[in-house]
């Protein structure tokens, strides 16, 4: 006979067993019911690429660009924003204040992940893989 304590932890594996099934899915699917698992930056790498911030978000967030080739953000808010690597004392690079309607242009010679954010709107981040 069981004690208490045994037939608690066999019923309390069962449970946990029923709550991680589900969520695996097929290798065809690409992992897409566990985070992080599928790629990381989907699409094709783009030549000339063009990031909105609008709603107070980068859209993509997530972009695969082609070394040498300009990437544009442009300001679709009422607010301004900014595009910085670090902060704004210590960066590799800062657009300054783009204002509502302007754009900020640049471009990446090196290949590696940047990864950016806004400096007025602390939620606001996003990432370019740089590719040649």
């Amino acid at each position: 006979m069981r004690s208490p304590r045994a037939a608690g932890l066999v019923a309390l594996a069962a449970a946990s067993a029923l709550l991680v099934l589900p969520g695996c899915g097929k290798a065809e699917d690409g992992f897409a019911s566990i985070p992080d698992r599928g790629e990381r930056f989907p699409g094709e790498v783009q030549a000339g690429a063009q990031v909105e911030m609008e709603e107070i978000e980068f859209a993509p967030t997530r972009l695969r660009v082609a070394a040498g080739s300009p990437v544009t953000w442009t300001n679709r808010d009422r607010v301004a924003h900014t595009v910085v690597e670090g902060t704004d004392t210590y960066n590799d690079f800062t657009s300054g204040e783009v204002a509502p309607g302007e754009t900020y242009t640049r471009s990446f010679d090196e290949a590696g992940t940047i990864e950016y954010r806004c400096t007025i709107h602390a939620s606001m981040d996003g990432e370019l893989r740089v590719e040649r």
